[in-house]
């Protein structure tokens, strides 16, 4: 009896052991389970925009993403990078190659950044009316300029002189309507050399007639798209550097800027 008691207890053991063992053996094959399980994908935040090319006169060429929080402007030629967004919409340039930055109050930008500053658009004041259009079925404003043979005393300004030349001369914006709280348009109208204006300047010219000579900014393309709130990031390692109408141009442009002055001082 005693050794049948021993066997049954022994045999206990063994059955304790193997479960003991088995569940072991069990817990190495969900260890490793669980670890190749692939992490959750942070969510993307997308909002509706449009994705723009504007060509300038300048020239310049200007890859425009736009939300009505945000925008996000590639100087092409002068591979400078410019971003706004809500709520303070400050200033923030940057360029790859050198890895360089600018910033600036969104104040600041719109009051004391001047660019383009030989430009006719240099010359422009706040537009003197403001009109809802409907621009390729979307809603916009028409900003009307004083002519700017009036409106300073650059170099610019001494152009025409016919009875016609103050019809003809009569700057005009068109500007996306993005929204009553919008301020992301000051990119692109400081660039220009222009005031800040309501809306997202998408043409301008500097006459009624729409013609080569008189558009100063016009759209290559436009598309609706969803953007990535990520893209409105700027590089956070990047040596800032003071403002400078250089940052912002390309190389053909500033070889336009420099021809000029060899020909105004022959």
């Amino acid at each position: 009896m005693n050794l049948l008691r021993e066997i049954l207890a022994g045999k206990g053991m063994y059955v304790a052991a193997a479960t003991l063992l088995l569940s072991i053996s069990g817990l190495f094959h969900l260890v490793p389970a669980v670890a190749q399980q692939p992490a959750p994908n942070k969510a993307v935040k997308k909002v509706p925009g449009y994705a723009l090319t504007l060509l300038s006169f300048s020239p310049d060429t200007y890859e425009v993403l736009a939300t009505t929080s945000a925008i996000k402007v590639s100087i092409v030629g002068a591979h400078c990078t410019v971003v706004s967004r809500a709520p303070k919409w400050d200033i923030y340039a940057w360029r790859d190659q050198d890895k360089t930055i600018f910033t600036a109050s969104h104040q600041r930008w719109c009051n004391d950044c001047q660019l383009q500053k030989f430009n006719w658009t240099a010359d422009l004041k706040p537009p003197r009316s403001t009109v809802p259009i409907q621009f390729r079925e979307m809603p916009a404003f028409l900003c009307t300029y004083a002519p700017s043979e009036s409106a300073g005393v650059y170099i610019q300004s001494t152009f025409g002189s016919r009875p016609t030349a103050q019809v003809e001369k009569e700057p005009l914006a068109v500007c996306l309507n993005m929204g009553k709280d919008y301020k992301g348009g000051a990119v692109i109208a400081r660039l220009l050399g222009m005031p800040c204006m309501p809306g997202l300047p998408v043409q301008v010219s500097k006459g009624r007639r729409l013609i080569p000579s008189q558009t100063y900014l016009m759209i290559k393309s436009m598309s609706k798209i969803s953007i990535s709130d990520s893209v409105f990031d700027y590089p956070k390692n990047y040596k800032t550097v003071p403002f400078s109408e250089a940052f912002f141009q390309s190389k053909t442009r500033s070889s336009n800027i420099n021809d000029l002055f060899e020909t105004y001082s022959q």
